[in-house]
């Protein structure tokens, strides 16, 4: 056997190609469908955002029953960080021209909580109020069937 014919490629093997080739660029309408439709991917996002907004506030080391204690000068600072859940929005969109690839956007705001006073017992009894809001946003991926981060 010549080094030529050990190159040339088998018929058979060419019109196997061929074959998958047609399958997969000529008739689309006869390939699997592997991509989630888009209600099922907003709706696994849903239920990845309340599993995670619970892992951040349990993340928090300070709250309101046991709240973070600093002095400023003659003054204690009780405070705390919370989670407005009633701000949070989501929102998901294809990623691309891939319709197997979403992103989800989750926003919420995070509000800042203190009590101040001239004793430390007085700053843990005092109304706590809100000092600074700051807008949170996080970004998701949707890739092989779950969301990731």
């Amino acid at each position: 056997m010549n080094n030529r014919q050990k190159d040339t490629p088998k018929p058979n093997r060419k019109w196997r190609f061929i074959g998958l080739w047609i399958f997969l660029v000529l008739i689309p309408g006869l390939q699997p469908c592997l991509a989630e439709d888009f209600p099922v991917v907003n709706e696994k996002f849903h239920t990845f955002v309340l599993e995670w907004v619970t892992k951040i506030q349990s993340s928090y080391l300070y709250s309101q029953e046991n709240p973070k204690m600093e002095t400023a000068g003659d003054q204690f600072i009780a405070s705390y960080y919370y989670l407005d859940e009633t701000s949070i929005k989501t929102d998901v969109k294809g990623a691309g021209d891939s319709n197997q690839m979403y992103t989800g956007v989750l926003s919420y705001n995070e509000y800042l909580f203190q009590s101040r006073a001239n004793s430390r017992s007085q700053a843990l009894a005092n109304k706590f109020e809100p000092v600074s809001m700051k807008q949170m946003m996080e970004l998701f991926l949707y890739q092989d069937g779950s969301w990731v981060r």
